[in-house]
């Protein structure tokens, strides 16, 4: 999924980059933008973006995917996949790097996406997962299992 927008602590960012706000993600709707990819902060502020995050989810016509930590043991795990369309639990842990062409941006790196020229040195100290919402079409989850599935494993919710 190509997402149109992006939800950070920050606030909303578009696919080029351009901030569209400056409040953070939490605040207003995310209807109506397209495709949603979400990064949300890690740590105790994960309790705060679940609820969120599942409820976006659970409303959106267009399809979303939440990159978060595999924290099965914890509540807001459960609050955020509680609407989720499919799981893709992200085998080993995701690296972050640069690409060697380009020293400026950092770039996350998954088991199975090494490509020639990337440099993915540092792990996370957790394992991560790809939550998905299909929004209006159920077809979706299929595709989103097809482009993951070299990823790690993925469920159906």
């Amino acid at each position: 999924t190509k997402a149109l927008r992006y939800y950070t602590e920050l606030g909303g960012y578009t696919l080029d980059g351009r901030q569209w706000t400056s409040l953070c993600g939490l605040f207003g709707t995310w209807q109506g933008f397209g495709p949603v990819f979400v990064n949300p902060p890690y740590g105790d502020q994960l309790e705060v973006w679940a609820p969120k995050i599942s409820r976006e989810g659970a409303e959106l016509a267009d399809p979303m995917i939440a990159l978060v930590p595999a924290r099965t043991d914890t509540g807001w795990w459960h609050t955020l996949i509680s609407t989720a369309s499919a799981v893709c639990f992200i085998r080993g842990r995701l690296k972050f790097g640069r690409v060697a062409a380009s020293r400026r941006q950092t770039y996350l790196f998954a088991a199975g996406s090494e490509e020639a020229g990337h440099e993915g040195t540092d792990a996370a100290p957790f394992p991560s997962a790809l939550v998905f919402w299909c929004g209006d079409e159920i077809g979706r989850v299929e595709h989103f299992h097809a482009e993951t599935e070299r990823l790690g494993w993925t469920v159906a919710a």
